[in-house]
């Protein structure tokens, strides 16, 4: 394995398994991110703690964002067979649709999380900043 290769991998273990993309970066929950092109950036979490929590809000509201289109675009694809047998009155449901509802329901709690950690990393982002505010630092 190249050098480059082994620093990319060393990056992405050391900042978690689950990173987004986004215009070109990797996002991680912890802050960091890296440029997708292997001789780019790779860069640490901010030091400043207000800076850090900003990165990770973006994060959590992509990964919301991903989890709302994944689930959305399933229950779409669920739900067409269903309309279409509606329609036609004679044709018995799909046996499939019970694991596609099992599915839905596997999405729908991605996005559950989804929501509670970017909830979890707004509030802290809110907290930096109003420890920026009584500390009478500039934002």
């Amino acid at each position: 394995m190249s050098d480059i290769a082994q620093r990319i991998r060393a990056f992405d273990e050391s900042h978690g398994k689950d990173p987004v993309f986004f215009d070109g970066w990797l996002l991680f929950s912890d802050g960091a991110s890296r440029e997708t092109n292997p001789f780019g950036a790779l860069c640490e979490p901010s030091p400043d703690a207000y800076q850090r929590s900003k990165f990770i809000v973006g994060y959590f509201e992509i990964k919301l964002e991903l989890a709302v289109e994944d689930f959305t675009i399933c229950k779409r694809n669920c739900l067409q067979p269903v309309v279409n047998v509606l329609r036609q009155k004679d044709c018995p449901l799909s046996p499939t649709i019970a694991e596609e509802v099992t599915l839905l329901k596997k999405l729908k709690k991605k996005v559950v999380i989804a929501q509670s950690k970017l909830a979890d990393a707004k509030a802290d982002l809110e907290k930096r900043a109003e420890e920026i505010n009584t500390s009478g630092e500039i934002i």
